[in-house]
């Protein structure tokens, strides 16, 4: 923390590759820090003896005083000689702007490397490299290299995109919001978006943090954290890369669709961290939680004098968890009562047929806010000079029911920002566009619910006898490489855990099957038993329904022969067969850097095609595990839509058991189930995938 906070507040700053030359880096930085920072700044550059009118040095080395910090802004071959002159010059915290990094490749990767090494052995805090610098308002200090007027406020932002996070800027400045402190991170060499996270927190500046990225190096130490700094200042996420876990393609389907979007979105909502759509999604969310305090609960009331921007923020707050209750009868008559208009509101309240006055607006606002059947309000109003805006009223109503308010006046961006937003005084954040304001209205509904939340950590399911039976049976492997496991042996593995699941019975002839298929009863399934081919239906791998012997035999007659065409090792094997059912897929997958996931979703041979699936980062407590399949589209059908209610517990159960399995043993790489066939009283595990590799191999628990 010491550190971090010595490495945000410069004294003294060297610009190593200094320059004059418009267009230059080296002339930007020069330009940025010397029109906002107040302490002295020097120039190194060796091609110049002076620039900007004052001495330029040679190197760091010869600078004529001790400075604190350093923007190196050279080649990417030329960085870590510059380094070393930093640390033979005493400087301890560098900003390295140079790209060609590791997100140019093998070579640049190899610089980074050397680079870390050598400032983690020197104690050189770095930020960077690949970034735009560091803003701190409160010095001031602009340390990056896009001059601009920084206006500051209660907003920090993390971003791994420099340019992404300057959007945001200036999408926060629309809004009418100041920065606290903006840190690029760039590729996080050595000091990481959580290092700045935890700083923040205890940041008397900063109110609210949001976080732009890509793909954090370390995403479970970074969300881990977050959910605490979450429960002291809210923390908002942008992402502006769809393929943040960064797994590598998977044989299984749940390693496919753990790079989708819905991977992180997943993240997000186990943590309880609110997401941003755009850059002008963020800045109204931040807006709001840096001004208003967190909803209750979801239930939103609409007070308006204009009916169509009212419907439109509705359409907006759709599908995020907010109601728009009707208010009662007796809500309505105590407002026509007060009023003296028989204005029987709805919601959206629309008074503008009963006249636009204050009053009339003041008491339908109080009342519907200080009922107890609303937890937010947001309010409408036009920036018509013909009209007194009810603000004081609007003002009042918040005072008396102490719950949060948002005010839209519709107007342009032009007209809206001559306008002095009075309501902000009293917390109510003030926008002109109606999807602004709904984004903060849910973004004040997601931070209530979330506050709300019990925080409740994964219990371990697996018992100590069921961890040493599979402990065993993965040392028994005996594995010299990653390996795919036939069904057979994946369901003996999920056994052993205590998955309560049918071990197929292994055959090499049909005579075996047949046998076999005697002891289940008919109906029964044959598939492939391969340690190469995983997708076993892509090539014809697989028989259901063979309900007598003879099917059976003439089945197997055929498919032995093409089985081992494409894998000489290839056997069968026979088990009974589930009766029809709703289908869903369960999963885990390992990723360094990304933590370990575990999916759930709907399941079948469409999985990968209508993708509605949902993500927890393991350890998974069980009530994460229910909230998985209450995000899931297909939720209605497991709760009962139009039949009796499917077994959710036996889900959840598997779900947990998944995640401990992953917990307890690095080896296991990937666990795929798919379909599991989800009955009222049961789960059925149909197929099983888990992909192995030797414990010294393996990349280790992901915490």
């Amino acid at each position: 923390m010491e550190t971090i906070t010595e490495f945000l507040e410069p004294t003294a700053v060297a610009i190593i590759g200094a320059s004059e030359t418009p267009g230059r880096v080296g002339s930007g930085l020069y330009k940025s820090i010397r029109s906002s920072f107040p302490g002295p700044v020097y120039c190194v550059n060796p091609g110049h003896k002076i620039l900007w009118g004052a001495p330029c040095y040679a190197s760091a080395a010869e600078l004529p005083e001790p400075v604190s910090h350093a923007v190196i802004a050279v080649a990417s071959n030329l960085v870590l000689p510059s380094l070393r002159q930093c640390a033979q010059a005493g400087i301890r915290s560098v900003v390295v702007v140079s790209s060609g990094f590791k997100e140019s490749g093998a070579e640049g990767a190899f610089l980074e490397a050397e680079m870390r090494t050598f400032c983690r052995k020197q104690n050189i805090a770095l930020l960077g490299p690949n970034t735009l610098g560091f803003i701190n308002t409160s010095i001031p200090f602009n340390g990056s290299f896009l001059p601009a007027q920084i206006l500051p406020g209660p907003i920090s932002i993390i971003s791994q995109s420099g340019g992404v996070g300057m959007a945001l800027i200036s999408s926060l400045r629309d809004q009418g919001c100041g920065v606290a402190k903006w840190i690029g991170i760039g590729n996080e060499a050595v000091l990481s978006a959580a290092d700045f996270l935890e700083y923040l927190a205890q940041d008397e500046q900063t109110k609210v943090i949001a976080v732009c990225f890509e793909g954090l190096q370390d995403l479970p130490t970074f969300f881990r954290l977050a959910r605490q700094v979450n429960q002291i200042k809210p923390v908002v996420l942008l992402r502006d890369g769809k393929s943040a876990v960064g797994m590598q393609a998977a044989a299984s389907h749940t390693g496919t669709m753990a790079q989708s979007a819905s991977a992180m979105a997943g993240l997000a909502e186990q943590f309880g961290l609110a997401e941003a759509k755009s850059c002008r999604e963020c800045a109204a969310m931040c807006k709001a939680l840096s001004l208003a305090p967190a909803a209750g609960g979801n239930r939103v009331a609409i007070l308006t004098n204009t009916a169509g921007p009212s419907i439109l923020a509705a359409d907006a707050m759709d599908g995020s968890g907010i109601c728009l209750p009707q208010p009662s009868a007796k809500l309505q008559e105590a407002i026509d009562h007060e009023t003296g208009i028989s204005m029987k509101l709805k919601n959206p309240a629309d008074i503008s047929s009963n006249g636009l006055s204050p009053k009339n607006y003041g008491v339908a606002a109080r009342k519907l806010l200080s009922s107890g059947e609303y937890d937010v309000l947001l309010g409408f109003f036009t920036l018509n000079p013909h009209l007194i805006l009810p603000e004081e009223e609007l003002m009042e109503a918040v005072r008396c029911a102490g719950k949060p308010a948002v005010a839209c006046f519709l107007a342009s961006s032009s007209e809206f920002s001559q306008y002095n937003p009075l309501p902000e005084s009293a917390g109510i954040p003030c926008f002109f566009d109606p999807q602004d304001a709904a984004s903060a209205v849910t973004a004040l509904v997601h931070r209530g619910k979330i506050l709300r939340r019990p925080l409740k950590d994964a219990a371990p399911v697996l018992t100590a006898s069921q961890r040493e039976a599979v402990g065993q049976f993965l040392d028994q492997l005996a594995l010299t490489e990653r390996t795919l496991l036939p069904e057979r042996s994946a369901r003996q593995l999920l056994q052993l855990a205590g998955a309560g699941i049918v071990t197929p019975i292994l055959t090499s002839s049909a005579k075996e099957a047949a046998e076999a298929a005697s002891r289940w009863g008919y109906p029964v399934a044959l598939k492939l038993h391969s340690k190469k081919i995983s997708h076993k239906s892509d090539v014809g791998g697989v028989r259901l329904n063979l309900s007598t012997e003879e099917a059976l035999t003439t089945a197997y007659q055929e498919m032995l022969p093409a089985m081992r065409a494409l894998d000489p090792e290839a056997l069968l094997t026979v088990q009974p067969m589930e009766p029809d059912g709703f289908e869903v897929i369960l999963g885990a997958v390992r990723s360094p850097g990304a933590g370990t996931l575990v999916m759930a979703g709907m399941g079948g041979i469409y999985s990968e095609v209508l993708k509605d699936t949902a993500f927890r980062m393991t350890p998974l407590p069980e009530g994460e595990a229910k909230r998985m399949l209450s995000g899931l589209r297909c939720a209605p059908i497991l709760n009962g839509y139009r039949g009796p209610a499917l077994d959710q517990t036996g889900i959840c159960r598997l779900l947990v058991l998944l995640s401990d399995l992953m917990e307890t043993f690095p080896q296991l790489q990937e666990i795929d189930l798919n379909p599991c066939r989800v009955y009222p009283d049961r789960t059925a595990v149909l197929d099983a995938r888990i992909t192995v590799e030797p414990l010294e191999a393996s990349p280790g628990l992901s915490h």
